[in-house]
């Protein structure tokens, strides 16, 4: 990596500094690129301090099993939300027809966990009368996989970002193959290297990936941890799928839209970390970029119409 892409990784689009290290070590001040060598993640750090994190600031991470759990349930939801509406419209399909029971509360799993998996349906799979009309579904809707690469998703108090690109074990540190990564991003990643061909229609489609992925934390340690893995997950698929080099200032893209959707934020106020008790940044709330649009918003302005 760069000093290009470093300095970039470590910007705070908020305040238009650098990001902080907001830890019980190093406080508000801000990281700069020589401490990036002192940063480690969770599964180097002694125990003790491991638990110090947990009582400061409630750091636990999560195993990849239980990642790929909760991953297949929220890829599983958005498979089946697009797909009822279809089944309901073409085949007259009611709520309580069996066809559209077993979908909707059994055989759908083993459907979207082939898709997501391998991008194709298998065909060997096609053993039951849902199987089958889900199964056309999706030969007929080639372009589903677009739909999917730019559906946003959010992990909460990312850490190092497991829920999104699962290079290694978070836990035992363990590095984990490309082809059984569980991430949200690698089964992004995994679809644009499974559909497409060329290297610009590649580059296009990692790129709105990668902007599909948003994530925030308190730690600046983590957020940078986060930010790096987010990167290296797009550089490793694109390695897998190339043996050229992409086009020029790629990487400067996708480490600026990095540093817009993964962003250091107190999740209790929507702002960043020590902005209540110093001021530090004149009250500002966290900032994001909605790139369907082109404009920069407020997170805590998306949240407000859950709260109600």
């Amino acid at each position: 990596m760069n000093n290009e892409i470093l300095n970039i990784l470590l910007k705070d689009r908020t305040t238009e500094k650098n990001i902080l290290w907001a830890n019980g070590e190093h406080g508000n001040r801000e990281m700069q690129a020589e401490h990036v060598d002192l940063i480690r993640p969770r599964h180097e750090k002694l125990r003790a301090h491991q638990k110090q994190r947990t009582r400061d600031r409630a750091e636990i991470f999560t195993p990849p099993d239980i990642c790929r759990l909760q991953n297949d349930v929220t890829d599983t939801a958005w498979l089946r939300n697009i797909v009822t509406p279809w089944l309901k419209d073409s085949y007259k399909f009611k709520d309580d027809s069996p066809t559209t029971k077993a979908i909707i509360d059994g055989d759908f799993e083993k459907i979207a966990a082939a898709w997501f998996g391998q991008s194709k349906i298998s065909p060997a799979m096609n053993d039951t009368p849902a199987d089958t009309i889900v199964a056309k579904w999706l030969a007929e809707n080639e372009t589903l996989w677009q739909v999917y690469v730019t559906s946003p998703r959010l992990e909460i108090t990312c850490g190092e970002a497991p829920y999104l690109g699962s290079r290694y074990n978070v836990v035992t540190g363990e590095t984990i193959p490309l082809a059984e990564r569980i991430g949200l991003l690698d089964r992004k990643l995994r679809l644009v290297n499974a559909e497409t061909k060329t290297l610009n229609d590649w580059t296009e489609w990692a790129l709105r990936a990668v902007q599909s992925v948003y994530g925030y934390d308190f730690q600046g340690d983590n957020l940078f941890l986060a930010r790096r893995n987010v990167f290296d997950t797009v550089v490793e698929y694109f390695a897998d799928k190339f043996t050229c080099k992409p086009p020029q200032n790629f990487w400067r893209e996708v480490a600026d839209v990095i540093s817009w959707n993964l962003w250091q934020m107190d999740g209790l106020t929507g702002s960043p970390p020590f902005q209540e008790n110093a001021n530090l940044f004149g009250g500002a709330n966290c900032k994001i970029l909605d790139w369907r649009t082109g404009e920069v918003v407020e997170f805590i302005s998306l949240t407000k119409g859950a709260q109600k």
